[in-house]
């Protein structure tokens, strides 16, 4: 049987590795252009206050689809404001040297989902 000392250090030690692995991962996906400007789109939506309310803001954990070979990225974030809050659903593409937002997408506690920005539309 492994000693506790022996298991306490592979805890210490294993949260030292994970801890600043996930902030790393967390802090790349903050300053994506398709999260910053997904973001600064819905602090500034009429649409959005109409759902969110005011002083908008966004969640720290982010969760990013990106592909290189097809210049896309999805996004998923917490949303919340004084009305109410939810999650941003979030879909980019790269054209050129520039991110495009193409949906926008909030889907607030009770499931449903709301279009807030459609490209093609």
């Amino acid at each position: 049987m492994k000693s506790p000392i022996f298991l306490k250090s592979l805890v210490i030690g294993f949260a030292i590795l994970l801890i600043p692995s996930i902030a790393m991962m967390q802090w790349v996906t903050h300053s994506h252009p398709a999260y910053t400007a997904s973001r600064d789109w819905i602090k500034q939506s009429p649409l959005a206050a109409k759902y969110l309310g005011d002083g908008i803001e966004s969640g720290w954990w982010v969760t990013m689809r990106s592909s290189r070979h097809t210049l896309t990225a999805n996004v998923e974030y917490a949303v919340s404001g004084s009305r109410g809050k939810g999650e941003a659903l979030v879909s980019a593409k790269k054209q050129g040297d520039n991110w495009e937002l193409h949906t926008i997408w909030y889907r607030p506690d009770d499931g449903r989902v709301v279009a807030l920005f459609d490209r093609q539309r």
